[in-house]
């Protein structure tokens, strides 16, 4: 399991997607604070709960946390029309 990896995705989809840490939060993401930690790679473990927030808060499809921790890419989702 690679949390470093983790933090860095989470970081450059955010960018990717023109979010502050805080839009995150406010798409039904984790708290900032929680945010922060993850992509600082302090969050230890996260809640299937709270992996499947920021997954959508990102716009990653469901499991996309896991597939990074085991060395995949995330996979985003297509954009809706």
């Amino acid at each position: 399991m690679s949390w470093a990896t983790l933090g860095t995705a989470v970081r450059e989809r955010r960018y990717e997607l023109g979010l502050s840490q805080a839009d995150v939060t406010a798409r039904g993401g984790p708290s900032v604070e929680t945010l922060r930690a993850v992509e600082k790679n302090r969050a230890g473990r996260l809640t299937d709960k709270l992996r499947r927030a920021l997954e959508r808060a990102i716009d990653w499809e469901t499991g996309s946390i896991d597939d990074i921790l085991d060395g995949s890419p995330p996979r985003p989702r297509p954009p809706t029309a």
